[in-house]
């Protein structure tokens, strides 16, 4: 595998047509480059990663690609697209969480007081001579 300094990765990319804004900071580098096309629009750059991967899902996935006759690359981000949408859509699909109001059963003294109010009280109880400590 060949290695690229910056000067390289834009000479490449200007062959293919596209402009790099390559980052100059730490920070920015994170994000890798932004690739822009002739057309002006914003195109994802890909990046290369490790990734731990269960051996028995690791299996299935060689699996797939190969009865389906596809990279395994391809596979990869397929199945990881899938389960994303999924999951985004099981959040759009949850049912809206009704509460059901309960009757508590407060002692008329309590009623209209903020919890503040019931805290301060409670504790002034506690504080009175005969009365049991913590």
């Amino acid at each position: 595998m060949a290695c690229f300094g910056r000067q390289g990765i834009r000479r490449i990319l200007s062959i293919i047509g596209l402009q790099a804004s390559v980052p100059d900071t730490s920070a920015e580098r994170m994000t890798g480059p932004q690739l822009d096309g002739p057309d002006g629009r914003h195109h994802d750059a890909y990046m290369r990663t490790t990734l731990r991967i269960n051996d028995v899902i690791l299996r299935e996935l060689r699996e797939r690609a190969k009865r389906s006759g596809l990279p395994f690359r391809q596979v990869v981000e397929e199945t990881l697209t899938l389960g994303l949408s999924r999951q985004s859509a099981r959040k759009k699909e949850g049912r809206a969480f009704r509460v059901q109001p309960h009757p508590l059963g407060l002692k008329a003294a309590f009623r209209g007081l903020s919890l503040n109010q019931l805290y301060d009280q409670l504790e002034a109880e506690e504080t009175l001579p005969g009365s049991p400590s913590r």
